[in-house]
């Protein structure tokens, strides 16, 4: 939705927002699988099939915990390239 309430796009049922930045909302699937969709054209972009938990955006990186690895933290780019942390 643009600041003024119009332009309302619904992104679908079963994603939950889980953090954003100045341009991307950055979301998960049922699957904890993490996207993310550009607030002006609404485009979305799969980051990774791995699995997510717990994440946040902070400038370039997401950290996150993985769940498949005892829940350490990680962290990544925000276009995708895994590091661990």
């Amino acid at each position: 939705m643009s600041l003024n309430g119009e332009n309302i796009k619904k992104l679908n049922d079963n994603q939950i927002i889980d953090d954003a930045d100045e341009q991307f909302l950055y979301y998960t699937d049922t699957e904890d699988h993490l996207y993310k969709v550009d607030k002006q054209n609404g485009k979305e972009m799969k980051i990774t099939d791995q699995k997510f938990s717990s994440l946040i955006v902070d400038e370039n990186w997401i950290y996150y915990l993985n769940p498949s690895d005892h829940y350490h933290v990680y962290k990544m780019k925000t276009m995708g390239n895994k590091i661990n942390y």
